[in-house]
């Protein structure tokens, strides 16, 4: 499992992730959901939290700043555009666009002490 950290920033990747750390362990996904279990995690909530980080730099980059906010989103994984803007709402307190508009006055990605205001 420590190596999980390695697999992150591949997230733009999708569909791959999965594949590839459970490659890297050598191991069957349900022996990967029996583990992840016993550590009191979601497989599926870990891939969408490492999916909203990556959403989240790629925002905050000056390189990405004329990329539409769905392409963020599928570059990250997600298939729906309308289902990324709900979570990442739910994880960061504000819409991808407004937290584009305004990251120059917020914390950094994955601090989750309240709403981004």
């Amino acid at each position: 499992m420590r190596s999980f950290g390695a697999q992150r920033g591949r997230c733009e990747e999708s569909g791959r992730l999965l594949k590839e750390v459970l490659r890297a362990h050598c191991i069957s996904r349900r022996r990967l959901y029996a583990i992840l279990g016993q550590a009191g995690i979601r497989l599926e909530q870990w891939v969408i939290s490492e999916r909203l980080e990556a959403a989240c730099r790629l925002l905050a980059s000056p390189h990405n700043a004329g990329l539409p906010v769905s392409a963020v989103a599928a570059r990250c994984g997600f298939t729906s555009p309308s289902h990324f803007t709900r979570r990442f709402r739910e994880t960061y307190g504000v819409t991808p666009r407004e937290w584009r508009r305004v990251r120059g006055q917020v914390r950094p990605c994955g601090a989750q002490d309240g709403p981004l205001r």
